[in-house]
Parts: structure tokens; sequence; C-alpha cells
């Protein structure tokens, strides 16, 4: 039998992971984690479709 862990778990574990890194790379540009990640989403974008539906990012 194979033991295996929950999908969940690696899900926390990579989150994880990922986040700690955003953060150290927010200190060594010397900026607000926050304010850091903020600009790596970038501004609120709205496109027009065809049909006239706004798609809001």
């Amino acid at each position: 039998m194979v033991s295996r862990k929950p999908k969940w778990l690696e899900y926390i574990v990579q989150s994880f992971s990922i986040n700690t890194f955003v953060d150290e790379l927010a200190l060594k540009a010397e900026k607000d984690p926050l304010q850091f990640r903020l600009n790596l989403i970038g501004d609120d974008r709205i496109e027009e479709s065809k049909s006239g539906y706004h798609f809001d990012s």
C-alpha cells in the first residue's frame, strides 16, 4: 500500500512556499510586501466585448 499526502496539504505547502518567496522578493526590493503583491497584479481593467458585456479583471 502506497502512502500519499492529501492533495489539500500539497496546496497549503505550495501556497506557503510561493508567498514566502514573494515576501523575500519584496524585502530585497525594500518594498512593503502587500504593495509589492498589488504591483504584481497590476491595475484593474475593464474589457468590452462585441456582445456588450463588460469583463472586469
